[in-house]
């Protein structure tokens, strides 16, 4: 899985509650831990797990980008075949 940067108006999300200290932390030291999404398009993706991270990032309204993982590119996958590779 690859992490990169995306606007949050490219993922869909379902904006839910969250604290005040989950907001200030966030809002003070952004997000550790990127959200994990579904690539749905070529640049529209959807949230597995992060719909608070993401609901925080829209309410912030800075810069509106949001680090991701996309679960389900497996572009950079390799070879499945392990046979052709593994030869100790």
């Amino acid at each position: 899985m690859i992490m990169f940067k995306v606007n949050i108006d490219k993922i869909k999300y379902n904006y839910c509650e969250y604290s005040d200290d989950l907001f200030e932390s966030v809002k003070r030291i952004s997000i550790s831990i990127p959200v994990k999404v579904n690539k749905i398009h070529d640049d529209l993706y959807e949230v597995i797990d992060g719909n608070k991270r993401c609901s925080i990032i829209k309410d912030i309204n800075d810069e509106n980008m949001v680090y991701i993982t996309v679960v389900n590119d497996h572009s950079c996958a390799g070879s499945s075949n392990w046979s052709s590779k593994n030869t100790h």
